[in-house]
């Protein structure tokens, strides 16, 4: 007997059928596994970028205590160190680390620091000491603005603590330095008064008693 005669047609077919399938979902399942990798190679690759800082700006960009740099990193999710050596004219490279995503955000940042050379900074002031940083009529908080060429707000209303009040001083780094000095000075100053003023009425009510 002649074997292929007795083959039936319709096993042969279904042994095809299920032989495809099972190509399909093999096929199916490699470029789902491909497509998952793709996508964690995305999400973990890292790059490096460097950007010139010119030396004017690099005190600036790292703002005291570091809280600039330290602000880019967490707002932009990147790794930011500047090289140890400048250049031949004083300027220093940053180096951003992160994905190219995150790296992108974190050059933003510094060049707009760069261009607009302007942060702010919050302190606290005495309380009693508000009305002679202001001066009359404003005079004097309109002096320490043009001398440091910082700008200074004062909130109208005290911190938590009452004893001191918010100042915002917004400039580059080297003016809030200077605007920063020039308060503590007049703060010195109205300290200095109130204790003249303290003492002087202490020995005009002791001259009083004495006669």
């Amino acid at each position: 007997m002649n074997p292929l005669k007795l083959t039936n047609p319709w096993v042969c077919f279904a042994g095809m059928t299920i032989s495809a399938s099972v190509a399909y979902i093999c096929h199916r399942l490699l470029t789902e596994e491909r497509i998952n990798e793709d996508k964690e190679i995305r999400t973990t690759r890292q790059s490096t970028i460097k950007v010139k800082v010119p030396k004017d700006s690099i005190g600036t960009v790292i703002g005291r205590g570091g809280e600039n740099i330290k602000r880019i990193q967490n707002e932009t999710r990147c790794r930011c160190h500047f090289e140890d050596f400048p250049d031949e004219e004083g300027n220093r490279n940053v180096v951003i680390r992160g994905t190219p995503e995150n790296i992108l955000e974190g050059k933003r940042a510094i060049e707009d620091i760069i261009s607009n050379g302007s942060i702010s900074v919050e302190i606290q002031i005495p309380v009693d000491s508000v009305g002679f940083v202001i001066g009359r009529n404003g005079e004097t908080i309109r002096s320490l603005c043009e001398i440091s060429g910082a700008k200074i707000i004062i909130s109208r209303s005290s911190s938590k603590n009452r004893a001191f009040q918010s100042v915002t001083i917004k400039g580059s780094f080297e003016q809030i330095e200077t605007a920063k000095t020039l308060i503590n000075e007049k703060i010195a100053e109205s300290e200095e008064r109130t204790r003249d003023r303290k003492f002087y009425g202490m020995n005009t009510s002791f001259s009083d008693a004495d006669m």
